[in-house]
């Protein structure tokens, strides 16, 4: 049961982050309901780095470098454990973002924001998934790049003052 719940807090941390970026802050949303998604998403992926650590990991550090290491040569053939440090650099940047969000103070590291939740939800969906978790992350991806391409459009034609 808690390997479920490890693996669950993730999706449910990329789905709180992939909701932030689809509501985004459009003129309708209030302030908490924009910046919500990406609370609750820091809250879940707090819980998994808890768990994983707890069932996965044995409270060390070596250990999940070792298995990091293991799972990434099994999906890509090479045996590095970089991908934990780039978890925790991600998270570190989350943290950061969610403290310019909170001030309204975004800007243009939103980009990278969204751009970094689209490539984790990727990489861990394809390259390391299975299953369901394969499908629950090309909707997410999907989600994305919609809102993406909508914004896109938006801003290439505004609408036309009448």
């Amino acid at each position: 049961m808690g390997e479920w719940f490890t693996r669950a807090s993730i999706w449910i941390a990329m789905a709180a982050w992939t909701w932030g970026i689809v509501e985004g802050r459009r003129s309708s949303t209030s302030v908490f309901r924009s910046r919500a998604p990406w609370l609750f998403g820091l809250i879940f992926y707090a819980i998994h780095i808890v768990l994983a650590y707890e069932i996965f990991y044995e409270w060390s550090h070596t250990v999940a470098w070792e298995k990091t290491a293991l799972d990434t040569a099994a999906a890509t053939g090479v045996k590095t454990g970089v991908g934990l440090l780039l978890n925790f650099l991600f998270g570190a940047w989350l943290i950061w973002d969610f403290s310019k969000r909170w001030n309204d103070r975004i800007g243009g590291t939103r980009y990278v924001t969204e751009g970094l939740v689209f490539f984790f939800i990727l990489n861990g969906a394809i390259v390391f998934g299975d299953g369901p978790v394969v499908a629950l992350g090309v909707i997410l991806c999907l989600a994305i790049a919609a809102k993406w391409i909508l914004e896109r459009r938006q801003r290439s034609h505004p609408p036309r003052a009448t």
